[in-house]
């Protein structure tokens, strides 16, 4: 009911016990009329406050809310790679070291791949950054097109990418990088009317003991890694 209803009632009943006090209007009435009169003005006040409580509380809410969309999005952006949009170098660690943490509980093995984008120095010099930002978003595409969400993948470095394959024993290991691979070796861009090929070398290290750590683990891949790339890149490498 609006405010202005609720005045015109009071008015009424003023009215009404002005009048009454000059009449034969029994003393109960008037005292009726008098508490009517001061329980709708205190309706009034309390509608008043709470609607006042309820457009501050509707602003503090919307205020909340946005504040928590801010946040959300400031932890994206603080864990996300911008340019490839995988996790960046401190994403990808932190959620690996809590992955390998449960997968040591589980006695579950897991894999660990580290990738460079071969002559990815080269591509930038011949053909510019921006051909260079075009390959790794690329790359990047191909990349979450093929891990499972448990999975955790970011770019740890310039061209250095790494993955981790949770529940992923030898077997599993080798066929995802060669699926990564091979993948890649397909993607094709033009640069002034010139097709661009890519390729990329995969180091794996492979965790079924429960013993492993993050560095060990790292250290494996890398030294996969280099391997590949001595014997000529576009290739997997397995550290057992």
């Amino acid at each position: 009911m609006r405010i202005w209803t609720f005045a015109v009632l009071l008015i009424a009943i003023s009215v009404f016990l002005i009048v009454a006090k000059d009449s034969d209007v029994p003393n109960l009435i008037l005292i009726f009329s008098a508490l009517l009169a001061l329980l709708l003005l205190a309706v009034v006040i309390l509608w008043r406050k709470n609607r006042a409580l309820f457009a501050e509380v509707k602003v503090r809410d919307k205020a909340q809310k946005q504040l928590r969309l801010l946040n959300d999005e400031f932890i994206q952006k603080a864990y996300t790679d911008e340019l490839s949009g995988l996790g960046n170098r401190r994403s990808f660690f932190e959620k690996a070291e809590a992955k390998l943490k449960l997968a040591q509980l589980d006695q579950s093995p897991l894999a660990i791949l580290l990738i460079d984008i071969d002559q990815f120095k080269f591509l930038n010099d011949e053909y510019g950054h921006a051909q260079g930002d075009k390959v790794i978003r690329a790359f990047a595409k191909v990349v979450l097109n093929t891990v499972r969400v448990e999975d955790v993948q970011g770019r740890i470095g310039g061209e250095e990418f790494a993955l981790m394959a949770v529940n992923t024993p030898l077997d599993g290991a080798k066929d995802l990088a060669e699926r990564v691979r091979s993948a890649v070796e397909k993607i094709e861009l033009t640069h002034k009317n010139k097709i661009i090929k890519t390729s990329i070398s995969i180091g794996v290290s492979v965790c079924d003991s429960g013993l492993d750590s993050m560095e060990t683990l790292m250290l494996r891949a890398d030294d996969a890694l280099y391997e590949a790339k001595k014997l000529g890149r576009n290739r997997v490498i397995i550290n057992t």
